[in-house]
């Protein structure tokens, strides 16, 4: 995904509905300082988001875990 398209995926997402998905699947943010991104993890699922900003994280996230259960 190219970075206009994510970002732009980025801003069409309400904070609400981010709050909602990361109480709905049980979302941990962690910031990983050797890197400088965040990690966004479920304990509903495997799947694991990275960005550079929280939010992105979880948009990462939400991404990853709509892919695996499209399998």
């Amino acid at each position: 995904m190219s970075d206009l398209h994510e970002m732009a995926e980025e801003r069409k997402r309400s904070d609400v509905s981010l709050m909602n998905f990361m109480q709905n699947n049980r979302v941990s943010v962690m910031y990983v300082g050797d890197t400088r991104r965040w990690t966004a993890k479920s304990t509903d699922s495997l799947a694991e988001g990275i960005g550079k900003s929280v939010r992105a994280a979880i948009i990462d996230l939400e991404r990853r875990m709509r892919e695996r259960s499209t399998i």
